[in-house]
């Protein structure tokens, strides 16, 4: 047990803000691997086909730098527009 004494206090987790700060970062790791998984392996929802509609509506107006078109936008309203652009965003570069 002594070279995990001699681990922890090299990893310097014994420090609270560390520790947080490592907690913080598994939980990131994990929450970012889970999405990964379920984007690739998860079955498609039945509004997928109108949330790739408008984030590609979202990202050709982008691109023109069309900005009014996110406020003059009536296609899918009842979606909220934030989840649009983060759509459309993935699809900018």
């Amino acid at each position: 047990m002594g070279w995990l004494k001699k681990a922890y206090h090299m990893l310097w987790l014994n420090d609270p803000i560390r520790r947080r700060v490592a907690a913080a970062v598994v939980m990131f790791v994990l929450a970012l691997s889970a999405r990964v998984h379920l984007a690739y392996s998860g079955r498609i929802e039945y509004d997928e086909k109108n949330y790739a509609r408008a984030a590609v509506q979202y990202s050709n107006h982008l691109k023109s730098g069309d900005l009014g078109f996110i406020t003059q936008n009536d296609y899918n309203y009842e979606h909220p527009p934030f989840n649009k652009l983060v759509y459309a965003l993935a699809l900018l570069p």
